[in-house]
């Protein structure tokens, strides 16, 4: 399924080898962080942690 993302293996800010927004001094968020599952190489995006928490309502809901 299309959950509308574009970027899926780069995170939205940082340029190390990690990929971490906190080892990147001065560093903004892009201007299409909508676009991106991860800020960096470990925390979601807003759009992302939406989607699984819809999901997970979705699902312990039923019961």
């Amino acid at each position: 399924c299309n959950i509308g993302f574009k970027e899926a293996t780069e995170g939205c800010c940082g340029s190390t080898l990690l990929n971490a927004a906190i080892f990147v001094k001065n560093q903004h968020a892009c201007p299409n962080a909508y676009d991106y599952i991860f800020w960096d190489s470990f925390h979601p995006t807003e759009k992302a942690y939406n989607i699984v928490v819809d999901k997970l309502f979705q699902t312990t809901m039923q019961y």
